[in-house]
């Protein structure tokens, strides 16, 4: 009986997980242009 609860439950689970990485990298992947920032070599703004 807790065995079938399990498993019926690990595919929503893995849903979830596969929703979750998804929305992580597209709102955690970092555009070339910060790449640039972080590193030093972007054009400083004068200001």
């Amino acid at each position: 009986m807790l065995a079938h609860g399990i498993s019926s439950a690990f595919a929503p689970a893995s849903g979830m997980t596969v929703l979750a990485l998804a929305t992580a990298w597209f709102v955690i992947r970092v555009r070339k242009s910060d790449l640039e920032a972080l590193s030093g070599t972007a054009n400083p703004v004068a200001a």
